[in-house]
């Protein structure tokens, strides 16, 4: 028994081992990060709390985050191409602790607006520079890559998790202190960067060099069609991905008025257990089978546990339903950065990121205020079946696409037989 459980815990284990050393460190940044950015989602109760705006102001004000992130996705990838994603890592974080310190003294809400929109400029600059850094890591291994992007996850993940432990405990201080700390961190972690980095002179991607595209890479400034399908279902997962922090909420509130806030604690929970204990072994063992239909089946599931919140008369029901979305976030988020980043020109690897990061990002705009209309008029039970027909619609694009990508290849190999 003893021996079966520690091969077990061997083969689990050794889900998060073989990266190389240096991608553990951009691993490690993503991390602290991603719990200081945490403080974004408490910044509407320092606002109305102690900056004594009302709800409307505040809202105007934290939507400018969604636009800063949009600009900075895509900003951040175009300028890794060109400064090497080294030293936009570095950039953005000093920028990101600037940021942070000014929050200590502005309180005009134009100015906090234009604060929000550089907070989620530098943090989104940040996540694509990383992400393509720690990949870079990797070399050309792409089973490597694909566990390096779950492990990020998880990681960031994590930050966000005890960010929220952190905030329950701080937030009766002063919000002041907790800018100061969060900007002192994340100076530390550009010090950290700069003393760590190894990039001599960018190893994956050398300006000198001549790169050749195949397959689904085109020349010029097109972008191929597999990048514009993972694209095209990243805008519509994000949909469904962002109504989890607003109407998502408000159903459960309206579904289980006796549970209160701890309905939404509890699923938050599960959630964030599952991604951190099962993403990196779950999408490591299915990437033996195909990307893009997993892609698929992965917004299929987030799609479907949505709809099965129309059946959640009971609370058992709901965490099914929580369950299932998440399968299909961990399968989802993985695979279709992976398939942007691996379907991009050897020397435009962050323009394929930065603009997976832009679209996905201008869903956080979108969502919000799309959902809560359908929310609002046509009550959940629509919403949560729109939510449905999308991740439906995504995984029959990737069906087809990959049909004709089958086909394409076998009508190319009859023709070459012919010569």
């Amino acid at each position: 028994m003893n021996t079966y459980v520690l091969q077990i815990t061997k083969t689990y284990w050794a889900n998060y081992t073989g990266l190389q050393k240096l991608a553990w460190h951009g691993i490690f940044l993503s991390f602290i990060e991603s719990i200081f950015i945490g403080i974004y989602y408490f910044l509407p109760i320092y606002f109305i709390q102690e900056l004594k705006f009302n709800l409307i102001s505040a809202g105007f004000i934290i939507s400018f985050y969604g636009f800063g992130t949009i600009a900075g996705g895509f900003i951040g990838g175009k300028l890794s191409d060109i400064f090497t994603s080294t030293k936009i890592c570095i950039f953005s974080l000093l920028l990101q602790a600037i940021v942070f310190l000014l929050l200590v003294k502005i309180k005009s809400s134009y100015l906090l607006s234009l604060e929000m929109l550089l907070m989620g400029f530098f943090s989104y600059t940040f996540l694509t520079a990383n992400h393509l850094w720690v990949l870079e890591k990797c070399g050309s291994d792409q089973k490597q890559k694909l566990r390096a992007l779950n492990i990020l996850n998880v990681a960031s993940n994590m930050g966000l998790a005890i960010s929220a432990i952190i905030m329950g405990f701080l937030v009766g201080y002063h919000f002041q202190i907790i800018f100061i700390v969060g900007s002192i961190f994340i100076f530390l972690s550009a010090i950290y960067f700069a003393i760590i980095q190894e990039d001599k002179i960018n190893t994956s991607r050398t300006k000198n060099m001549k790169f050749t595209t195949k397959g689904n890479n085109l020349h010029g400034n097109n972008i191929p069609i597999i990048i514009l399908l993972a694209l095209l279902c990243s805008f519509l997962m994000g949909f469904i991905i962002f109504q989890t922090n607003t109407t998502y909420s408000q159903y459960l509130q309206d579904t289980f008025p006796n549970f209160g806030l701890q309905a939404l604690s509890i699923l938050f929970t599960i959630n964030c257990l599952m991604v951190v204990f099962l993403q990196t072994p779950l999408v490591g063992w299915l990437a033996k089978f195909n990307n893009i239909l997993l892609m698929g089946m992965g917004a299929f599931f987030i799609g479907v546990g949505m709809v099965v919140l129309n059946f959640s008369h009971l609370f058992w029901i709901t965490i099914l339903s929580c369950i299932i979305y998440t399968v299909g976030e961990m399968l989802f988020c993985s695979l279709s950065q992976l398939i942007c980043y691996q379907a991009g020109e050897a020397n435009k690897k962050g323009k394929a990121m930065g603009l997976y990061r832009a679209v996905y990002a201008s869903s956080r705009v979108i969502a919000p205020s799309l959902g809560s209309l359908i929310y609002q008029v046509w009550g959940g039970n629509i919403l949560w079946y729109f939510c449905g027909t999308l991740g439906s619609i995504c995984f029959i694009i990737c069906i087809i696409y990959q049909k004709i990508s089958v086909n394409s290849s076998k009508c190319l190999t009859v023709t070459s037989t012919k010569f």
